[in-house]
């Protein structure tokens, strides 16, 4: 009896790993995608000066972010990563509290209205908007407008759950330890696609 007792304990055991397994993989597989490759007809290299330029050259740019590192936030209210993405970038904005960071919510036109982000400053970016192929991400320049990064926030199901691309860049950052520039087009996580870029 106690043999009985003991193996269908152990089935329950099995039963309930399988059961979580089970639920686990479907909620990855409806929640997490690729950020999706950016199959651009152009090199990184060249999308990296496209980028560059369109900063350098927005009116007023030079003035207001000099100072420091700024980070430029893309994403929707309509994609449900948004509310984790926003919760995300607010934490990594108190993280850095205190250093030269400027936070920045990009619209995709200029007639766009966007809920804005609490410290962020709202501008249109409708040339970056083109070329990014998934929400949540993000760009990162240099107080030069040396573009840092470009690309996903983090992976993993929820923003910032996973390996922190951007953060581990703004630790770097903070420490006097500029990164090299990073085009990241590959990641898997919680992300929208656009409909504003060809893949």
């Amino acid at each position: 009896m106690e043999q009985y007792r003991r193996l269908g304990a152990i089935a329950l055991m099995i039963g309930w790993l399988l059961v979580t397994a089970l639920g686990y993989w479907l909620y990855q597989d409806k929640v997490t995608r690729p950020y999706t490759t950016i199959d651009s007809p152009i090199g990184h290299g060249e999308l990296k000066r496209h980028l560059e330029s369109a900063w350098t050259t927005l009116p007023g740019q030079g003035e207001a972010f000099s100072s420091g590192p700024t980070l430029i936030h893309f994403s929707t209210p309509q994609c449900h990563c948004d509310q984790q993405s926003r919760q995300h970038v607010s934490d990594l904005y108190d993280i850095f509290d205190g250093t030269a960071l400027t936070l920045v919510q990009a619209t995709q036109s200029y007639d766009a209205t966007s809920t804005a982000m609490p410290r962020a400053q709202t501008i249109a970016l409708p040339e970056f908007w083109a070329i990014v192929p998934a929400v949540p991400s993000a760009a990162l320049f240099d107080a030069s407008g040396t573009l840092l990064y470009f690309g996903p926030y983090s992976s993993g199901p929820i923003c910032g759950a996973g390996i922190n691309f951007v953060e581990d860049l703004l630790t770097r950052l903070d420490k006097g330890q500029p990164p090299s520039p990073w085009i990241n087009d590959m990641a898997v996580g919680c992300f929208c696609k656009t409909g504003t870029y060809s893949t």
